[in-house]
């Protein structure tokens, strides 16, 4: 319905299926953007009845088969771009265009020979990426106004135009990675053809003839070419030396010749492309000589390429020499001097991280390595007996009684048995001298039998935290104390615990349970005194106040920490 509609532009967006044949119903429509969808299908050949279309996109979509004939009748079609789809034959003869964008499609066959013919006011032809074979028809030149020929990664064989430099508009050749050439000096032809440019008025000039088999020299002339500002070469078998007429060539921006058969020195004339901004590349040929110092003093020169030749002497340490980035000179192992490679700083940064990673893992295997290599420490003192008598080991006293022979035995009731130790002190062994206290015999909690004697010599304890809660009474009303948490084992001789305090300041006990320091004081100084139960070591005082404490809870029924105790009325003088 909206017939006067002259414009539309629908790019950039989701659309699927197929494109509706509606759009042609909008006769007034001169542009069209489609691309950038996902429209699939044909191209639709309504489309030729839309005959004041001047500008068509349908670039970057799902479209296939061929470009329709009828588009043939779009006498005003100027500009028509149908890249990244899968369409596979070329465009229709007779048309107006001015340009036309085929890059990543799937054409193949013969390029038109009435190229120039059909297609007269053409001036812009990408063809990238397809499948196109045969020759460059030389009616190309036909298209007088042709400013950029864009057909590289396609299969073009044959030799290289040698007439393109009549197209004065010519700004833009790409030929990349095509066979191209007959592999002798007359390859080279073209570059010579292009020196008629000098007499256009075109700004710059773009020439990349990359990867195309071609041989021969470059010609002096080339200097013609002044507008010359991106010149690709790379990868040919081109001969000779450098050109020094490309120090000439005031304008040049880029300039890579790399993977030829260039020999010599590079030419002083380099010092004149003071334009050279982004890179130069002279890498894998034949070069030899020093490099020289002006390279370092072209100030727009960002990238520079010299592996793979025969340099030698001193590298400069000017300008992009700076910069080891930016400056590649492997396999010219004759090069010396210049700035070392610093390590970036996250270079710096990982090392650094990976080392110390690797340090505490080593400090942390051999902590362990020792810990398994040395005796297990004890957790308690020695008993003091072993500081007062001499340790004897029972083969000693196997030995000092000839086997427990009955001819040593003395007295009767007991066993006793007399030796003479290695150090001829006399010594009298006496073999279960200790009486025996009780005996057990049950079923432990695995279900096997469990037998045990109990000795009359088993050493002290002191509980430290007697209170009712540890207090459990049995079926016939006995009282059994529990909790042994924070017991600790009396010796017989010194009155002194066997196990060492795990820190100065431990509450052992509960408050009101514990000895306050006051009271603690009045009977022993050698204790370390602070707050309630704060005590440095342990003794049977503590387990008298708390058997006491408890007491006095039994009999009136106060607790400790009542409100009518204080420090004047503790509960030591309450009893």
């Amino acid at each position: 319905h909206c017939s006067n509609l002259g414009l539309v532009n629908m790019e950039k967006n989701s659309f699927t299926e197929e494109i509706p044949s509606q759009v042609t119903f909008l006769s007034n429509l001169y542009e069209l953007h489609l691309n950038k969808n996902s429209f699939i299908g044909f191209v639709p050949r309504s489309f030729g009845n839309l005959s004041s279309l001047r500008f068509l996109s349908l670039a970057n979509n799902i479209l296939e088969g061929s470009i329709p004939v009828e588009l043939e009748h779009l006498s005003k079609l100027e500009y028509l771009d149908l890249s990244n789809n899968n369409l596979s034959s070329m465009v229709p003869k007779q048309l107006s265009l001015h340009t036309i964008g085929l890059v990543y499609n799937q054409f193949s066959g013969y390029l038109l020979f009435d190229f120039g013919l059909t297609l007269p006011i053409l001036k812009m032809i990408y063809l990238e990426k397809n499948q196109s074979s045969g020759l460059i028809p030389t009616i190309i030149i036909n298209a007088s106004k042709l400013e950029i020929i864009d057909l590289p990664f396609n299969a073009l064989t044959g030799p290289m135009p040698k007439n393109l430099g009549f197209l004065k508009n010519l700004r833009h050749i790409n030929f990349t990675d095509n066979p191209l050439g007959d592999e002798n000096d007359t390859d080279i032809t073209l570059l010579t053809s292009l020196t008629q440019l000098h007499q256009s008025l075109l700004d710059s000039i773009y020439v990349a003839l990359i990867e195309n088999m071609l041989e021969g020299r470059l010609p002096e002339s080339i200097v013609m070419i002044s507008k010359l500002q991106q010149f690709y070469l790379y990868t040919n078998k081109i001969l000779g030396k450098t050109p020094s007429v490309f120090g000439n060539i005031f304008g040049l921006l880029i300039l890579n010749l790399r993977e030829n058969h260039f020999e010599g020195t590079m030419p002083n004339s380099l010092a004149n492309c003071t334009h050279l901004e982004e890179f130069l590349d002279l890498s894998s040929n034949n070069l030899s000589g020093s490099i020289l110092e002006f390279l370092g003093e072209l100030p727009l020169l960002e990238n520079l390429n010299l592996s793979f030749n025969e340099l030698e002497g001193e590298m400069p340490i000017k300008g992009v020499f700076k910069n080891a980035t930016a400056f590649l000179f492997a396999r010219n192992h004759k090069l010396c001097g210049g700035f070392k490679k610093r390590c970036p700083k996250r270079v710096v940064n990982l090392i650094s991280i990976v080392a110390l990673f690797i340090l505490f893992l080593l400090v942390g295997t051999f902590t362990v390595i020792c810990r398994k290599i040395s005796p297990t420490r004890k957790s308690f003192r020695a008993s003091p007996l072993e500081k007062k008598f001499q340790k004897v080991s029972y083969a000693d006293l196997v030995h000092a009684t000839d086997g427990f022979s009955s001819a040593n035995m003395i007295g009767d009731g007991v066993i006793v048995y007399k030796g003479i130790l290695k150090s001829y002190d006399q010594v009298i062994v006496v073999k279960n001298l200790v009486r025996i206290a009780t005996i057990c015999s049950t079923i432990n909690f695995k279900g096997n039998d469990f037998k045990a004697l109990v000795f009359d010599f088993m050493p002290k304890q002191i509980h430290c935290d007697r209170k009712p809660n540890n207090i459990l009474l049995d079926n016939d009303l006995a009282a059994h104390v529990y909790d042994f948490g924070l017991a600790r084992i009396l010796s017989a001789t010194t009155g002194e615990s066997f196990f060492t305090k795990t820190s100065l300041l431990f509450i052992r006990g509960v408050i009101g349970y514990v000895v306050p320091d006051k009271i603690l004081c009045n009977y022993s100084s050698q204790f370390l005194l602070g707050k309630y139960g704060l005590v440095g070591e342990v003794s049977i005082l503590g387990d008298v106040y708390n058997f006491g404490i408890l007491l006095l809870k039994i009999f009136t029924g106060k607790k400790p920490t009542d409100s009518m105790f204080s420090s004047s009325h503790n509960p030591v003088k309450f009893c």
